[in-house]
């Protein structure tokens, strides 16, 4: 007869309280994150009606709107955290 077995017996990582195993999640949910930005060779050239340039800019108009209605919500705490934004966007254009 087949046994039924925990998904966390034998696996320490996911026994005892939830979450155990895993980075603590902090009190400030992260950031939105921004969309992968395609390479010139993911255009295929052929002038298709949606090109994923124009994915790519539509996702990261979206990204940049969620960010900011994030960055209203979660007002930085410090100028390090200030900093640490602006350096983040500045990776982005």
């Amino acid at each position: 007869a087949a046994q039924s077995h925990s998904p966390a017996e034998g696996r320490p990582e996911l026994s005892g309280r939830a979450g155990a195993g895993h980075r603590e999640q902090s009190a400030v949910p992260e950031p939105p994150q921004p969309p992968e930005k395609p390479l010139p060779g993911d255009c295929c050239d052929s002038g298709c009606a949606v090109c994923v340039f124009d994915v790519y800019a539509d996702a990261l108009q979206a990204y940049q709107e969620a960010l900011e209605r994030w960055k209203q919500q979660h007002p930085p705490a410090s100028e390090t955290d200030t900093e640490e934004l602006r350096q983040g966007m500045s990776l982005y254009p």
